[in-house]
Order: C-alpha cells, then structure tokens, then sequence
C-alpha cells in the first residue's frame, strides 16, 4: 500500500488525496510525527486546500478517537477543529461543518454540535444521520424526552427516502426501550 501510495503522489503531487492514503498508513504504524509532516506537505502542494485541512483534521480525529490523544500530543482535537474549520474558510462545504460538529460533539460541546447537526438538515448532506446525531447531543443535554423522540422520527423518515432507515429505526428503538417504553421500541 505505501508503495501505491507513493506512487500516487509522484504522478499527481497537487492532489490531496494521495498524502492522506500514505498519512493514513504511516499513522496506523503509530508513525505520527512522519504523518503530521507530510499533512503539512499536502496543505502546501494541493491545489484543494479545502480537501487537505479536512483529511488533516480527519485522520488526527480518527487517531485521538482511537488511540487518545496522549499518543502523539501534537495531534489534539483543537487541532483536529481548527483544520476542519479551516477547510471551510476556503470552501464553505457542508460537509466540513458535519466534520466540525462531530469534532465539538466528541470534545462534550453538545449544544454547538447540536445546532450545527440540526442546521446541515437545511443543507443538500440531509440525511436520517444528522438528526440522529442530534438527538445524541440533546440526550447527553438532558433534552425533553419529546424532543428526542422527534429527533429519531426525522431520522427514520429521512432515512426511508434514501432507503437507509434500518439503523435509525434501532436507535429508536434502543432509545424507547431504555425509557422502558418496550411495546413502542418493539413497534
């Protein structure tokens, strides 16, 4: 795989993805500091800015998610926000605003992460995902009951329109059997 990868970015040196498969790699070998220098490569040769700040703050999140972020202390999640955030600086995408949401959700910032999550169900990303990621945040927030279960009823009617709705009808389900609400979490 490094060897492709490599391979990848010698015939397309501006283009960020190759930089994040060989990070990607040289991160699942614990090889942090090699990662973290060639990320920096990657912001400085792509011609998608965007792109690299948003697979930099992607792979330093799936590391602290997976490893901690006592590993490699460069690698934090104020890192992993501040290069989400300024990916959408050069390109206000939606999806680098979910990244951002995700990002403040794991850091315990569960109200901005629930604004942002219910603001990009307004945006072309709409998906039962969102709203399930909302009702996350609101039960961590101690959100009315009604709230959530409102949450988890987008999920799965926005999921049905996409043929995705099996996990959310789960989480409903999980969500109503621990109210002990066991005939409506059946159903």
């Amino acid at each position: 795989y490094m060897k492709y990868a490599n391979e990848f970015i010698g015939k397309f040196p501006t283009s960020a993805f190759g930089y994040k498969e060989k990070a990607f790699l040289l991160a699942n070998k614990q090889q942090y500091a090699e990662a973290d220098q060639l990320m920096q490569e990657s912001i400085k040769k792509s011609t998608a800015k965007d792109e690299a700040h948003s697979n930099y703050s992607d792979i330093i999140y799936q590391k602290v998610i997976y490893k901690g972020d006592s590993v490699y202390a460069a690698w934090t999640l104020d890192k992993a926000l501040d290069e989400a955030r300024q990916a959408y600086a050069i390109k206000a995408q939606p999806i680098y605003r979910h990244q951002e949401a995700r990002i403040l959700f794991t850091k315990g910032d569960y109200a901005t992460a629930a604004n942002l999550f219910l603001d990009l169900t307004k945006t072309p990303i709409n998906s039962g995902e969102l709203y399930l990621e909302a009702a996350q945040a609101k039960t961590r927030l101690k959100a009315p009951d009604t709230e959530i279960e409102m949450l988890l009823d987008s999920a799965v009617s926005v999921g049905a329109r996409t043929n995705m709705a099996g996990p959310y009808y789960l989480a409903r389900g999980q969500y109503l059997a621990n109210k002990g609400q066991y005939r409506r979490a059946v159903q």
